[in-house]
């Protein structure tokens, strides 16, 4: 994407435009983990020869790798996020 600021709407607070980004983010990491549960439990039988010392439902193993990627993926939004906070909407206009 050349210009992702074109997407912000115009006049919006800087909060605002953190809270759409962020929120944008939250819904396709909260879809991928959904599917990505379906399809562990779905291949739970083949799962449990490959994984040696933890069992594919094992709750806390699925809890951390859960929280791993949601902390990674916040990480990873927020920082680009901040940064179109942070351009003025006239600057985003002439891109």
């Amino acid at each position: 994407m050349a210009n992702p600021t074109r997407f912000f709407p115009l006049g919006a607070a800087p909060g605002q435009l953190v809270r759409l980004v962020m929120s944008g983010a939250a819904r396709l990491l909260g879809g991928g983990i959904v599917v990505g549960i379906v399809l562990t439990t779905a291949a739970d039988r083949v799962l449990r020869g490959v994984s040696f010392a933890v069992s594919p439902l094992d709750v806390p193993a699925l809890a951390a790798a859960v929280l791993t990627l949601a902390m990674v993926s916040a990480i990873a939004v927020a920082r680009p996020a901040l940064r179109a906070a942070r351009i003025a909407p006239i600057e985003a206009l002439r891109d």
